[in-house]
């Protein structure tokens, strides 16, 4: 096997009692085709791992620079005294990396406070390559210094969660203009959120939940037109969310603003955000007034929580527009009148979200039945409509046989459903019955009005039978006869007629069909130069057979 096809060289040790030889993993071969070279990489490298701990690189393709300067910044590291290696500072040195593009010493025991530590941020501004900073999680205090706005221009992700970091955002954090990713989350951060932070052009997310903010929410944002996603939970702001502001952020996705105290209404610009797909939550602040009716128009938001403010009226039906809803959290507020109910409202309002997974709409004021249509919904996995005012018949199929994920309580109005939830069975519907005696009903007039016309009909006919036997003087047979000659062989009568004319005079009349060629009597009796039937003729009609 030749040197290029083997990936660990095992140096030859002269004596036994030298240490193992160092494995060399040349990474130049996970770029060839051969999969059995690249297993063979990955198997020396897991193997070095298991039963050394440690190996070395060739053919990686880092820079000799890098290699150098990591080298000297670490030779500098251990050539400081001891005292200064165990008091968790980041070293000044770190500076001396003019090369470095990422730092990342997040999740450690890193410390500075008010008098030292921080010292590192003004030595990073000689790192002219910097891209991304990450000392989150770590027991940095004191006041963040405004040597941060030196950084390289370069800079574009920047975290400094979860530290005990005070004080105010410095202006200077507007030098950082390349900046895609700002996190200053769970930090003690306290003031009014300064207006230089409008410079960030390029901001795509800006992470300000979870910190002592004061004032309100500031219009500068209104520049960040590359913004994504803003999380600004929990964050002290006030003031109502300003309408003009939302209208310029036209590429959000996310949204939080929940746990400050913000009032006024919701602004429907919030609901005219295409974008708008991951989440909204305004839940918990002091938010009033109703549901803007635009709320439709976010079809494609996953998640949108409303709860806990004092929002009122109705629920707007278009809500159910949003066709991507995977949960709705809409309880702890005055939301009050009836479910949708018809199946056309019903899809419009909640039938469509088939996406659906949660629903909560406890502690309102709602009325009217549990829509039937929501135990349809296979996603839906957990529903709470406890605490409101709902009346009527609680479904049987769907999330309704799950009791652990469904909550009804405090409607005392509520009946039936399954045995598990011992509520009171339904009383029988008065209208199922009106419904039965309507149809028994219809059913009799029905009946009587067929009977009563047949009836009609027949005294008719009694009646025209009587009338030709008193002027013809016919016998029974005879009149039989004629009646059967007439219905089957002649023309159909209309109806008949009886008067009594000026004289005092009966007149009776029966009415025929239009006979566009004359009378059969003039036809078997003419009185003038007509045609005449042959002599063949007449003995076929009057034995009652047509020609």
């Amino acid at each position: 096997m030749s040197d290029l096809s083997r990936t660990v060289h095992e140096k030859q040790l002269p004596s036994e009692e030298q240490p193992a030889p160092t494995p060399v993993i040349n990474l130049g071969h996970l770029s060839l085709l051969d999969s059995t070279t690249r297993s063979r990489v990955i198997d020396d490298i897991a193997k070095a791992c298991r039963d050394l701990g440690y190996f070395q690189v060739i053919n990686h393709g880092i820079n000799q620079s890098v290699m150098d300067n990591a080298v000297k910044a670490a030779s500098a590291f251990f050539k400081l005294p001891n005292e200064t290696k165990e008091d968790g500072h980041v070293p000044r040195a770190m500076g001396r990396l003019q090369d470095l593009q990422r730092l990342y010493l997040f999740q450690n025991d890193l410390e500075a406070d008010e008098n030292d530590g921080w010292e590192f941020i003004t030595s990073l501004s000689n790192c002219s390559q910097l891209q991304e900073l990450d000392f989150g999680n770590n027991s940095f205090t004191g006041k963040l210094p405004s040597s941060i706005g030196n950084i390289s221009t370069t800079i574009q992700v920047l975290h400094l969660e979860d530290n005990g970091i005070s004080g105010t955002i410095p202006s200077t954090i507007g030098n950082l203009v390349s900046l895609r990713m700002l996190g200053l989350g769970g930090t003690s951060i306290s003031g009014m959120v300064p207006d230089s932070i409008g410079e960030l052009g390029n901001l795509g997310q800006l992470g300000l939940y979870n910190t002592y903010l004061s004032g309100l929410i500031p219009s500068s944002l209104a520049n960040l037109s590359k913004l994504k996603e803003l999380f600004a939970q929990n964050a002290n702001l006030e003031g109502t969310i300003p309408a003009s502001l939302l209208g310029m952020l036209e590429n959000l996705i996310a949204l939080a603003l929940s746990n400050n105290p913000l009032n006024g209404s919701i602004p429907p610009e919030i609901f005219k955000l295409p974008p708008l797909s991951k989440f909204l939550d305004l839940s918990y602040n002091a938010l009033s007034g109703p549901i803007p009716s635009e709320v439709g128009r976010l079809r494609n938001i996953n998640n949108m929580d409303l709860s806990g403010n004092q929002l009122s009226r109705e629920l707007r039906e278009r809500i159910g527009e949003c066709i991507m809803l995977q949960g709705r959290w809409l309880d702890n507020n005055l939301l009050e009148g009836n479910l949708p109910q018809s199946l056309k409202n019903i899809k419009e309002a909640i039938g469509t979200i088939y996406s659906l997974k949660q629903l909560n709409l406890a502690h309102n004021n709602l009325s009217g039945p549990i829509p039937t249509l929501l135990q349809n919904l296979t996603s839906l996995t957990e529903l709470d409509s406890s605490f409101n005012n709902l009346q009527g018949e609680v479904p049987e199929e769907g999330i309704f046989r799950n009791l652990a994920k469904l909550s009804i309580t405090a409607n005392k109005e509520l009946c039936g459903g399954i045995p598990q939830l011992h509520l009171a069975p339904c009383p029988k519907n008065p209208m199922k019955k009106d419904k039965k005696k309507m149809k028994s009903l219809t059913i009799a007039l029905a009946t009587t009005g067929a009977l009563l016309s047949l009836a009609f009909v027949i005294a008719l006919i009694q009646l025209i039978y009587k009338k030709l036997r008193k002027r013809h003087n016919l016998s029974t047979v005879e009149m039989a006869d004629e009646i059967r000659v007439w219905h089957r062989c002649v023309i159909k009568i209309m109806t008949c007629c009886s008067i009594i004319d000026h004289q005092g005079q009966e007149f009776e009349a029966l009415v025929f069909e239009f006979m566009p060629n004359g009378s059969l009597n003039d036809w078997l009796h003419p009185k003038s130069e007509l045609p005449t039937l042959n002599k063949y003729s007449k003995p076929k009609i009057e034995t009652r057979y047509c020609c």
